[in-house]
Protein backbone atom coordinates (compact mmCIF):
# COMPACT_ATOMS: atom_id res chain seq x y z
CA UNK A 1 0.00 0.00 0.00
CA UNK A 2 1.38 3.04 -0.83
CA UNK A 3 2.13 5.55 2.04
CA UNK A 4 1.14 9.53 2.11
CA UNK A 5 5.09 10.39 1.72
CA UNK A 6 5.04 8.28 -1.17
CA UNK A 7 1.95 9.73 -2.48
CA UNK A 8 3.18 13.89 -2.04
CA UNK A 9 6.98 12.79 -3.18
CA UNK A 10 4.88 11.98 -6.90
CA UNK A 11 3.01 14.98 -6.30
CA UNK A 12 4.80 17.63 -4.28
CA UNK A 13 1.47 19.99 -4.86
CA UNK A 14 -0.39 18.25 -2.04
CA UNK A 15 2.48 18.64 0.51
CA UNK A 16 0.66 20.49 2.66
CA UNK A 17 -2.58 18.56 3.12
CA UNK A 18 -0.45 15.66 3.15
CA UNK A 19 1.23 16.43 5.77
CA UNK A 20 -2.14 17.36 7.30
CA UNK A 21 -3.58 14.34 6.86
CA UNK A 22 -0.56 12.75 8.04
CA UNK A 23 0.17 13.69 11.41
CA UNK A 24 -4.06 13.19 12.02
CA UNK A 25 -3.59 9.67 11.05
CA UNK A 26 -0.39 9.52 13.64
CA UNK A 27 -2.98 11.59 16.84
CA UNK A 28 -5.99 9.10 15.82
CA UNK A 29 -3.61 6.07 15.74
CA UNK A 30 -2.22 6.83 19.04
CA UNK A 31 -5.69 7.12 20.11
CA UNK A 32 -7.27 4.33 18.64
CA UNK A 33 -6.90 1.68 21.65
CA UNK A 34 -9.97 4.09 23.04
CA UNK A 35 -11.81 5.12 20.24
CA UNK A 36 -14.08 1.64 19.99
CA UNK A 37 -17.64 2.45 19.89
CA UNK A 38 -18.78 -0.79 20.95
CA UNK A 39 -20.83 -1.78 17.83
CA UNK A 40 -20.47 -5.80 17.14
CA UNK A 41 -20.54 -6.67 13.23
CA UNK A 42 -24.22 -7.84 13.54
CA UNK A 43 -25.13 -4.60 14.79
CA UNK A 44 -24.88 -2.56 11.65
CA UNK A 45 -27.78 -3.97 9.51
CA UNK A 46 -29.97 -3.55 12.35
CA UNK A 47 -28.78 0.05 12.41
CA UNK A 48 -28.45 0.91 8.87
CA UNK A 49 -32.38 -0.68 8.36
CA UNK A 50 -33.36 2.77 9.81
CA UNK A 51 -35.12 5.15 8.41
CA UNK A 52 -32.50 8.02 9.90
CA UNK A 53 -28.87 7.84 8.99
CA UNK A 54 -26.89 5.48 11.46
CA UNK A 55 -25.31 8.05 13.04
CA UNK A 56 -28.70 9.41 15.24
CA UNK A 57 -28.53 6.37 16.67
CA UNK A 58 -24.66 6.37 18.12
CA UNK A 59 -24.37 9.74 18.35
CA UNK A 60 -24.39 9.78 21.88
CA UNK A 61 -21.06 7.13 22.12
CA UNK A 62 -19.56 9.10 18.81
CA UNK A 63 -19.85 12.36 20.45
CA UNK A 64 -17.91 11.19 23.51
CA UNK A 65 -14.93 9.17 21.97
CA UNK A 66 -14.66 11.74 18.34
CA UNK A 67 -14.92 14.42 21.14
CA UNK A 68 -11.63 13.38 22.95
CA UNK A 69 -10.06 13.18 19.57
CA UNK A 70 -10.84 16.60 18.59
CA UNK A 71 -9.84 17.81 21.63
CA UNK A 72 -6.32 16.26 20.80
CA UNK A 73 -6.42 16.91 16.88
CA UNK A 74 -6.40 20.56 17.91
CA UNK A 75 -3.89 20.52 20.33
CA UNK A 76 -1.66 18.33 18.40
CA UNK A 77 -1.90 19.99 15.22
CA UNK A 78 -1.27 23.82 16.51
CA UNK A 79 2.58 22.48 17.22
CA UNK A 80 2.98 20.89 13.65
CA UNK A 81 5.83 22.44 11.69
CA UNK A 82 5.32 22.50 7.91
CA UNK A 83 1.77 23.30 8.38
CA UNK A 84 0.33 26.81 7.66
CA UNK A 85 0.94 29.13 10.19
CA UNK A 86 -3.28 30.48 9.92
CA UNK A 87 -4.30 26.64 10.42
CA UNK A 88 -2.07 26.13 13.58
CA UNK A 89 -3.46 29.35 14.98
CA UNK A 90 -7.13 28.52 14.29
CA UNK A 91 -6.24 25.35 15.81
CA UNK A 92 -5.05 27.46 19.08
CA UNK A 93 -7.92 29.60 18.52
CA UNK A 94 -10.38 26.62 18.86
CA UNK A 95 -8.07 25.24 22.08
CA UNK A 96 -8.20 28.29 23.85
CA UNK A 97 -11.94 29.25 23.86
CA UNK A 98 -12.54 25.64 25.06
CA UNK A 99 -10.86 26.06 28.20
CA UNK A 100 -10.21 22.35 28.82
CA UNK A 101 -13.82 21.47 28.95
CA UNK A 102 -14.25 17.97 27.03
CA UNK A 103 -17.72 18.83 26.93
CA UNK A 104 -17.14 21.91 24.25
CA UNK A 105 -15.57 18.95 22.04
CA UNK A 106 -18.70 17.02 22.71
CA UNK A 107 -21.02 19.28 22.15
CA UNK A 108 -18.77 20.24 17.88
CA UNK A 109 -19.49 16.72 17.70
CA UNK A 110 -23.14 16.62 17.91
CA UNK A 111 -23.91 19.51 15.97
CA UNK A 112 -21.53 17.76 13.20
CA UNK A 113 -23.43 14.55 13.67
CA UNK A 114 -26.63 16.43 13.60
CA UNK A 115 -26.05 18.45 10.67
CA UNK A 116 -26.36 21.71 12.22
CA UNK A 117 -25.15 24.71 10.48
CA UNK A 118 -23.52 26.70 13.49
CA UNK A 119 -21.24 24.71 16.01
CA UNK A 120 -20.79 25.75 19.61
CA UNK A 121 -21.96 29.27 19.92
CA UNK A 122 -18.23 29.93 21.91
CA UNK A 123 -16.24 28.44 18.21
CA UNK A 124 -14.78 31.81 16.74
CA UNK A 125 -16.84 32.16 13.68
CA UNK A 126 -13.62 32.23 11.68
CA UNK A 127 -12.71 29.15 13.00
CA UNK A 128 -15.75 27.44 12.48
CA UNK A 129 -14.89 26.00 8.99
CA UNK A 130 -11.77 24.15 10.59
CA UNK A 131 -13.51 23.44 13.83
CA UNK A 132 -16.05 21.49 11.43
CA UNK A 133 -13.62 19.74 9.58
CA UNK A 134 -11.75 18.67 12.28
CA UNK A 135 -14.61 17.43 13.69
CA UNK A 136 -15.67 15.29 10.57
CA UNK A 137 -11.45 14.07 10.97
CA UNK A 138 -12.01 12.71 14.31
CA UNK A 139 -15.59 11.35 13.38
CA UNK A 140 -13.90 9.33 10.64
CA UNK A 141 -11.11 7.98 12.81
CA UNK A 142 -13.76 6.25 15.03
CA UNK A 143 -15.90 4.80 12.42
CA UNK A 144 -12.49 3.48 10.42
CA UNK A 145 -12.49 0.48 11.98
CA UNK A 146 -15.96 -0.34 11.13
CA UNK A 147 -15.94 0.45 7.73
CA UNK A 148 -16.06 -2.96 6.44
CA UNK A 149 -18.69 -3.59 8.72
CA UNK A 150 -20.67 -0.87 7.55
CA UNK A 151 -20.35 -2.23 3.99
CA UNK A 152 -21.42 -5.15 4.64
CA UNK A 153 -24.42 -4.32 6.65
CA UNK A 154 -25.40 -2.20 3.75
CA UNK A 155 -25.39 -4.78 1.41
CA UNK A 156 -27.45 -7.77 3.53
CA UNK A 157 -29.75 -4.76 4.01
CA UNK A 158 -30.35 -3.91 0.40
CA UNK A 159 -29.42 -0.37 1.13
CA UNK A 160 -29.36 1.06 -2.57
CA UNK A 161 -29.56 5.42 -1.91
CA UNK A 162 -27.22 7.34 -2.80
CA UNK A 163 -26.74 9.59 0.63
CA UNK A 164 -24.11 8.29 3.17
CA UNK A 165 -26.09 5.74 5.55
CA UNK A 166 -24.51 6.87 8.42
CA UNK A 167 -24.53 10.53 8.36
CA UNK A 168 -26.71 11.18 4.93
CA UNK A 169 -24.20 13.41 3.36
CA UNK A 170 -23.37 13.45 -1.04
CA UNK A 171 -20.26 11.20 -1.80
CA UNK A 172 -17.86 12.45 -3.76
CA UNK A 173 -16.20 9.46 -4.78
CA UNK A 174 -16.68 5.83 -5.63
CA UNK A 175 -14.23 2.88 -6.07
CA UNK A 176 -14.63 -0.45 -8.62
CA UNK A 177 -13.88 -3.82 -7.34
CA UNK A 178 -13.60 -6.96 -9.19
CA UNK A 179 -16.21 -9.92 -8.41
CA UNK A 180 -16.88 -12.89 -9.89
CA UNK A 181 -19.89 -10.82 -11.75
CA UNK A 182 -17.83 -7.92 -13.09
CA UNK A 183 -16.93 -4.71 -11.17
CA UNK A 184 -18.83 -3.58 -8.96
CA UNK A 185 -18.98 0.03 -7.48
CA UNK A 186 -19.45 1.65 -4.25
CA UNK A 187 -19.36 5.18 -3.46
CA UNK A 188 -17.41 6.71 -0.59
CA UNK A 189 -18.31 9.03 1.94
CA UNK A 190 -16.02 12.50 1.89
CA UNK A 191 -16.88 12.68 5.53
CA UNK A 192 -17.66 10.18 8.29
CA UNK A 193 -15.80 7.56 5.13
CA UNK A 194 -18.09 4.77 4.90
CA UNK A 195 -18.63 2.79 1.76
CA UNK A 196 -21.70 1.39 0.27
CA UNK A 197 -22.80 -0.72 -2.69
CA UNK A 198 -24.10 1.46 -5.04
CA UNK A 199 -25.51 0.79 -8.80
CA UNK A 200 -22.96 0.17 -11.23
CA UNK A 201 -24.52 3.04 -14.26
CA UNK A 202 -26.13 6.19 -12.71
CA UNK A 203 -25.30 9.31 -11.42
CA UNK A 204 -25.34 9.34 -7.75
CA UNK A 205 -26.66 13.30 -7.96
CA UNK A 206 -29.84 13.35 -10.00
CA UNK A 207 -30.31 9.66 -10.52
CA UNK A 208 -29.50 9.55 -14.48
CA UNK A 209 -29.37 6.10 -15.57
CA UNK A 210 -29.30 6.58 -19.59
CA UNK A 211 -25.84 5.06 -20.30
CA UNK A 212 -25.52 7.18 -23.46
CA UNK A 213 -25.59 10.69 -21.39
CA UNK A 214 -22.44 9.59 -19.46
CA UNK A 215 -18.83 10.66 -20.31
CA UNK A 216 -15.23 9.76 -19.31
CA UNK A 217 -12.71 12.05 -18.02
CA UNK A 218 -8.89 10.59 -18.12
CA UNK A 219 -5.54 11.97 -17.84
CA UNK A 220 -2.39 10.31 -18.81
CA UNK A 221 -1.00 11.58 -15.10
CA UNK A 222 -3.32 9.44 -13.40
CA UNK A 223 -4.37 6.08 -14.58
CA UNK A 224 -5.39 5.07 -11.19
CA UNK A 225 -8.72 7.67 -11.56
CA UNK A 226 -11.31 9.07 -13.65
CA UNK A 227 -14.85 11.62 -13.72
CA UNK A 228 -17.46 9.80 -14.71
CA UNK A 229 -19.27 13.06 -16.17
CA UNK A 230 -23.04 12.89 -15.78
CA UNK A 231 -24.71 14.88 -19.08
CA UNK A 232 -27.71 15.24 -17.14
CA UNK A 233 -26.88 17.33 -14.44
CA UNK A 234 -23.55 18.45 -15.53
CA UNK A 235 -22.06 16.99 -11.93
CA UNK A 236 -18.85 14.19 -11.71
CA UNK A 237 -17.74 11.66 -9.25
CA UNK A 238 -14.38 10.36 -8.94
CA UNK A 239 -13.85 7.08 -9.44
CA UNK A 240 -10.87 5.21 -8.15
CA UNK A 241 -9.64 2.20 -10.13
CA UNK A 242 -7.36 0.96 -7.99
CA UNK A 243 -8.16 1.96 -4.39
CA UNK A 244 -6.20 1.07 -1.59
CA UNK A 245 -4.08 3.71 0.88
CA UNK A 246 -4.64 7.67 -0.11
CA UNK A 247 -6.11 6.81 -3.71
CA UNK A 248 -9.36 6.32 -1.64
CA UNK A 249 -8.97 9.80 0.11
CA UNK A 250 -10.52 12.86 -1.18
CA UNK A 251 -7.82 15.10 -0.55
CA UNK A 252 -5.40 13.17 -2.71
CA UNK A 253 -7.17 13.79 -5.85
CA UNK A 254 -7.39 17.87 -5.49
CA UNK A 255 -6.11 18.36 -8.78
CA UNK A 256 -8.21 16.09 -10.52
CA UNK A 257 -11.01 18.61 -8.83
CA UNK A 258 -9.27 21.56 -10.05
CA UNK A 259 -9.14 19.48 -13.70
CA UNK A 260 -13.09 19.50 -13.71
CA UNK A 261 -13.55 22.70 -12.24
CA UNK A 262 -11.60 24.21 -15.23
CA UNK A 263 -14.15 22.36 -17.49
CA UNK A 264 -17.04 23.83 -15.97
CA UNK A 265 -18.45 20.56 -14.69
CA UNK A 266 -20.11 20.42 -10.86
CA UNK A 267 -18.87 18.86 -8.06
CA UNK A 268 -21.12 17.42 -5.29
CA UNK A 269 -20.74 16.38 -1.95
CA UNK A 270 -17.28 15.80 0.48
CA UNK A 271 -15.55 17.65 3.47
CA UNK A 272 -12.86 19.57 1.39
CA UNK A 273 -15.62 21.35 -0.95
CA UNK A 274 -18.02 22.22 1.90
CA UNK A 275 -15.61 23.44 4.39
CA UNK A 276 -13.22 26.56 3.38
CA UNK A 277 -9.90 26.39 5.53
Amino acid sequence: METIEKWVEKRPFLKEIGLLYKEAAQIAEQALPSLSLGIAPSEWEGLICGKEPVMEHIKNALAEKAGCLLENLCSGLSETEGLPERFREGCRSITGVSGGDKSFYRGIIFAVAAGEKALNNAVPIDSEPLARFLAWNAVRACLKPYVGDIAKGCEKSGYDKPLCPVCGKEPPMAYLKKSAKGRRRYLICGCCGSRWLYKRIGCPYCGNSDQKTFTILETEQEPGIRADVCGKCGCYIKTVLEPAGPAEEEWAWLHIDILCSERGLKKRGGLLDEERL
